[in-house]
C-alpha cells in the first residue's frame, strides 16, 4: 500500500472517531444563556457562558450528568479552543432538532459565509472582512457542515444544496477540506439529485470547481482506487455525462 493511501485511510478512521464522540449542539435555556463550568459540578468555577444560537461541540457519547464541551475563545488575533462542562439538561444536539430548526441554522450559517466571502473577495485588503469570514467559518459554518448531511439525507432539500453550491463557489479560496467532506456525504445519500443540480450549473468554472470539491470529498470518504482516483460509480457516471 502506498504511503499516501495509508495516511488517507488513517485520517478517515481518526476523523470518524472524533465525529462519533464530539457533536455540534446548542443550548436550551429559558434564560437565554448557560454557564460553562471548569469541572463537572455545579459548584465549579464558571469559565464562560454560551448564548442562544451559539454552536459548540459536546462529547455526548458520555452518560454522565455533566457533558464535556469544546468551544472557541475568539479574539481579534486568534482562536483558542477550550474545554468545560455543561449540564446535560441544557444541551440540544443539532442532529436531534426538527428539520425546520435545522434548516434555519444551516441557512443562517451558509448565507453569512457566502456574503462575507463575496465581500472579502471584492476587497481582499480588508482585515475586518477577512476576520468576519474567519470567525463565521470557525464559529458557525464548520459546525453546520456536520449537520448538513444529516438534514439533507432526511429532506433532499434542493434549495439548501443550491445555497451550499453558492457558498462553495464564493469561498473557493478557502483551504478548509470540511465543505468537500460534507458535499461527498450528501452525494452518497442522494447522487441523482446532486448530479442533476451540478449539471444545471451554467458557469463552467463554477461547475468544475464544485465537481473538484465533490471528488475530493468522496476520496476522503474512502471511495478511491489504488491510483488515487475517485471510484464512486455515480460520480464516474456524472463526469462521463458532463464530458459528452
Amino acid at each position: 500500500m502506498h504511503t499516501k493511501q495509508f495516511l488517507l485511510i488513517v485520517f478517515i478512521l481518526f476523523s470518524s472517531i472524533i465525529h462519533a464522540e464530539w457533536k455540534p449542539a446548542i443550548i436550551k435555556d429559558k434564560d437565554g444563556y448557560t454557564n460553562i463550568r471548569k469541572e463537572a459540578k455545579l459548584t465549579s468555577e464558571i469559565v464562560t457562558t454560551v448564548k442562544n444560537g451559539e454552536i459548540f461541540y459536546c462529547n455526548y457519547s458520555s452518560n454522565e450528568e455533566w457533558i464535556a464541551v469544546m468551544f472557541e475563545t475568539i479574539t481579534d488575533k486568534s482562536f483558542k479552543q477550550r474545554k468545560g462542562y455543561i449540564h446535560k439538561s441544557r444541551i440540544s444536539l443539532l442532529e436531534n432538532l426538527n428539520t425546520i430548526k435545522q434548516k434555519q441554522i444551516i441557512s443562517k450559517a451558509f448565507y453569512q459565509q457566502r456574503d462575507y466571502a463575496l465581500a472579502f473577495h471584492k476587497n481582499i485588503s480588508s482585515q475586518k472582512l477577512r476576520r468576519k469570514v474567519e470567525i463565521n467559518h470557525e464559529a458557525l459554518y464548520l459546525p453546520t457542515l456536520d449537520l448538513l448531511p444529516i438534514y439533507y439525507c432526511k429532506t433532499n432539500d434542493v434549495e439548501i444544496i443550491k445555497l451550499f453550491f453558492s457558498v462553495l463557489w464564493a469561498d473557493r479560496a478557502s483551504a478548509s477540506e470540511v465543505p468537500s467532506w460534507a458535499l461527498g456525504k450528501c452525494f452518497v445519500c442522494s447522487p441523482k439529485v446532486i448530479s442533476r443540480e451540478i449539471k444545471n450549473i451554467k458557469n463552467i468554472e463554477k461547475r468544475t470547481s464544485i465537481l473538484y470539491d465533490l471528488e475530493f470529498g468522496l476520496n476522503n470518504l474512502g471511495y478511491i482506487n489504488k491510483n488515487g482516483k475517485c471510484n464512486y460509480p455515480q460520480y464516474l457516471k456524472l463526469v462521463k455525462e458532463l464530458s459528452e
